[in-house]
């Protein structure tokens, strides 16, 4: 496909290349190539004659519609209207012309792992060329170093020859789809077997989208709305910033009961898709839904009901789906979860259920257990493909753009939510006018017990949220939803 949207730009005797894409948000075409590549000053400009490093990036020059060829073998195009970035030798060409496909512009991280190439003219070429490109490396100017990935010769004078009219030419990540991921277009020739380009992340979308009246590039549309959140089933009370890698949050039950909340409400909502955070997605709807259900009756000891407590609360608090979660008696039981940010790139966080009634005397063991271990609970390929049941819930276009991110690229965790739940029959109304002081008491005291060495790890990177959840008594959420499973007047 990049072959076909491949021009050639010719312009006061020069020769270099750019590339036809379709508009975000309409109908509209554009060619993206260099500053220089359009320049009607390339004879007389003495810096550019001198060939001195980046002197096309910062240079005002107001670029001119008339005498530009914009051209392939299959179609002349007529510019209409061009912008110029003022920080970089990057231009966008508005054009009368069609184009089928947006452009996507690809983030900068893991580029070191991301495989890259182009299809560019050579001068007096009439058609274009593939080069393949890697081991790229991105400088604090916003310049990407990209190296030929061939027998080049490392003479400048021969390779400069060689590479003639390849500016212009848009860097693309391979291997190729349908929805091209652009990351920088070419604008010299580097040094020994390198291709100097202007990385096109930080480019300011906002300028260029007002100067065309529309969105130029594709940003990826991963908003992501929990099908069931748990945001209507609880409440939050309390929220306290400790450093800026720790925050807890505690919340209660939105549903008022007696003696002070009324569960069944929460019991009723983890009982949807229960199955996917208990079992496997190899067996049949059925047969995933009754062991799920046994898990629940009989293995109170692994406290499932508050295992699914955690998923469903950590989800709504990151706004982070559930990808899968490990076999409920696996020793660093977790559950994985995506996040997507608002630049398109995602983000993995684990989250793990610690205990009940015990936040200020096992607060820092259950912390240290988790970070002491923490390197096994990375992204685990064997576990999504047996556990997760995302092929179930997204459409089959999201679910294959996350499953190649998922596995094509290597993702350090960072966030990670530990679960904490306490009951309260140690409520004294003399002592607390309302019970949700007294469980805000009980979080301020946990807080003031945080060792040093628990920041201090954190620090190093990691960021850590506190989620607190109560209950009227122990093991109240896991009698509700075994009652709500199998009826008052069932065996299971």
């Amino acid at each position: 496909m990049s072959v076909a949207n491949c021009i050639k730009i010719k312009g006061l005797g020069s020769e270099s290349t750019g590339y036809l894409f379709k508009a975000s948000s309409c109908d509209a075409s554009f060619v993206i190539s260099s500053k220089h590549g359009l320049c009607h000053q390339k004879t007389s400009c003495e810096p550019f004659k001198a060939k001195t490093a980046g002197c096309c990036r910062q240079c005002p020059v107001q670029l001119r519609l008339e005498n530009i060829s914009l051209e392939n073998s299959k179609m002349s195009l007529d510019a209409l209207k061009i912008f110029s970035f003022p920080d970089k030798d990057l231009a966008i060409t508005l054009v009368e012309g069609s184009s089928s496909h947006p452009l996507r512009i690809g983030s900068d991280t893991n580029i070191s792992s991301t495989h890259f190439y182009l299809n560019a003219y050579k001068q007096n070429d009439t058609e274009p060329g593939r080069i393949m490109l890697n081991f790229p490396n991105k400088s604090s100017d916003g310049l990407i170093y990209y190296n030929i990935e061939s027998n080049s010769t490392p003479d400048l004078v021969e390779k400069s020859r060689g590479y003639k009219g390849v500016s212009g030419a848009l860097v693309l990540e391979y291997p190729t789809s349908d929805f091209p991921i652009a990351h920088a277009i070419v604008i010299e020739n580097g040094k020994n077997n390198d291709l100097v380009a202007e990385c096109l992340n930080d480019i300011d979308h906002e300028q260029l989208n007002k100067f065309f009246d529309c969105i130029v590039f594709h940003k990826p549309a991963w908003t992501i709305k929990l099908d069931n959140s748990i945001g209507g089933y609880v409440k939050e009370i309390f929220r306290k910033k400790v450093t800026d890698e720790l925050e807890i949050v505690t919340y209660i039950p939105s549903h008022k009961g007696f003696p002070h909340f009324d569960l069944n409400p929460i019991a009723r909502f983890l009982l949807i898709e229960f199955n996917h955070m208990l079992t496997t997605n190899k067996l049949s709807l059925s047969q995933s839904m009754y062991r799920a259900g046994n898990l629940l009756a009989n293995e109170d000891k692994y406290e499932p009901a508050n295992k699914l407590l955690t998923g469903r609360l950590v989800e709504t608090y990151l706004n982070a789906p559930h990808l899968y979660s490990t076999g409920l008696t696996d020793k660093n039981y977790h559950h994985m979860h995506y996040m997507i940010n608002p630049d398109g790139n995602y983000e993995l966080a684990f989250s793990n259920y610690c205990g009940h009634n015990n936040i200020i005397d096992g607060l820092n063991d259950e912390i240290g257990k988790v970070i002491s271990n923490f390197n096994l609970y990375g992204f685990n390929q064997e576990l999504f493909l047996e556990r997760s049941f995302l092929n179930q819930k997204l459409p089959a276009s999201e679910c294959e753009t996350l499953f190649k991110v998922l596995f094509s690229e290597d993702k350090c965790i960072s966030t990670f939510c530990l679960v904490f739940t306490v009951s309260l029959e140690e409520y004294n109304k003399n002592e607390f006018a309302a019970v949700n002081d007294y469980i805000i008491s009980l979080v301020n005291q946990a807080c003031t017990g945080i060792d040093e060495d628990i920041l201090k790890n954190l620090s190093f990177g990691l960021k850590l949220n506190l989620l607190v959840m109560p209950s009227n008594k122990i093991n109240e959420l896991s009698l509700a939803i075994v009652r709500e499973l199998i009826g008052d007047d069932q065996s299971y």
